[in-house]
């Protein structure tokens, strides 16, 4: 548990690396953003989203 809590932390460091470029903001996907908040929120202990289905 100990391994993704300091994995989840490193994240938001990781994530704005790969989104921008030159400091220029690069598109991105919106599912990503909303998978991110499902989790979030599930680890917060609200679990009314517990299962997320991503297709192909």
């Amino acid at each position: 548990m100990q391994y993704i809590l300091a994995k989840q932390r490193l994240m938001p460091k990781i994530i704005s690396s790969k989104l921008s470029s030159n400091n220029k903001k690069l598109n991105h996907r919106t599912d990503y953003f909303r998978i991110k908040e499902y989790i979030d929120n599930f680890l917060n202990g609200n679990n009314q989203n517990r299962f997320i289905v991503m297709h192909g």
